[in-house]
């Protein structure tokens, strides 16, 4: 049995909230591996697709409504030709955010797993809208196009309808609460309105930098090969490298001095935006798109850019 509904993000929208939403329910099915990224494969024949169904669905039992989430869906190009080569008129899940919100999200996650050391604003304005590979996964730092959500949903609207394609939006489903979501949600997936617990999963990690309270030991390995065990917070060792370069010293009883300059220089980076600052790269980046987005969409976004 293949799926008869796809999830396709964006990442860092809401995408885990939704699969804890629709695994609570008895009539659907989902498999227990949240992105399979199955199709964003350059090729799928029918042999993959068999494997594919034997991996992941197998255990479909007397459900009705059988759907995967992989957020990376949205902006592939291999994907939306596959999905609708494979499943026909799927029923489509979308997952929107306001794109400055998100893209700070997407940011965080690639603090926590070190592949960020910038300052935000400079990771912001260090990126075009045009250099992007066709192909952009949740782990790149592509910040912006990962909120330009006209145009993908342009395309799944064209080979799927309107009326195929759900639309969560973050704000106003996930992170208030809209009493009618889950109603709504399962009326789509033609399944029966049961109660589920709604609730905002996999939430932007707060670091916690309270080790550097303290005239912790510490070193790095730096250009002389010197090394011993370091007491971070995860990205912290990106932080320091994107700051002050490589370590050539071995620190081994370093001054509150050096701790509060990194405590400080850390704690800048990770703060949240403010209005101004969000206000300002909304209109550099993301306002037109939006105003594309409520126009395709028939809805309002303005609580986005307002």
């Amino acid at each position: 049995m293949l799926p008869n509904w796809i999830g396709i993000g964006s990442a860092r929208a809401g995408t885990t909230s939704l699969y804890h939403i629709v695994q609570q329910h008895p009539d659907i099915f989902i498999p227990t591996q949240k992105e399979t990224g199955f199709f964003n494969k350059k090729h799928v024949n029918e042999s993959k697709l068999a494997y594919y169904e034997t991996i992941y669905f197998q255990n479909v039992g007397s459900q009705k409504s059988i759907g995967e989430i992989t957020p990376t869906y949205m902006f592939d190009e291999n994907a939306i030709k596959n999905i609708f080569k494979a499943l026909g008129k799927a029923k489509i899940i979308t997952n929107l955010r306001n794109p400055i919100d998100r893209a700070y999200s997407h940011y965080l996650f690639n603090i926590k797993h070190i592949t960020e050391g910038r300052p935000f604003y400079n990771a912001m304005t260090a990126m075009t809208p045009e250099n992007k590979d066709d192909y952009i996964g949740e782990y790149d730092n592509n910040y912006i196009n990962m909120g330009l959500y006209s145009k993908p949903l342009a395309k799944y609207i064209d080979l799927f309808g309107k009326k195929n394609i759900f639309n969560i939006i973050f704000e106003q489903d996930l992170k208030v609460g809209n009493p009618d979501f889950s109603k709504n949600l399962f009326n789509f997936l033609e399944v029966e309105d049961v109660p589920v617990e709604i609730a905002h999963s996999n939430k932007s990690p707060k670091l916690d930098f309270r080790y550097f309270e303290k005239e912790e030991e510490i070193s790095v390995l730096g250009k002389d090969n010197l090394e011993t065990n370091v007491i971070m917070p995860a990205g912290s060792l990106a932080l320091l490298n994107s700051v002050w370069g490589d370590w050539n010293v071995f620190i081994k009883k370093p001054s509150r001095n050096l701790i509060e300059r990194f405590n400080a220089t850390a704690r800048s980076y990770l703060e949240k935006p403010n209005d101004e600052i969000k206000k300002e790269l909304t209109e550099r980046y993301f306002l037109d798109d939006i105003r594309k987005t409520e126009y395709l969409l028939d809805i309002d976004l303005s609580h986005w850019y307002k």
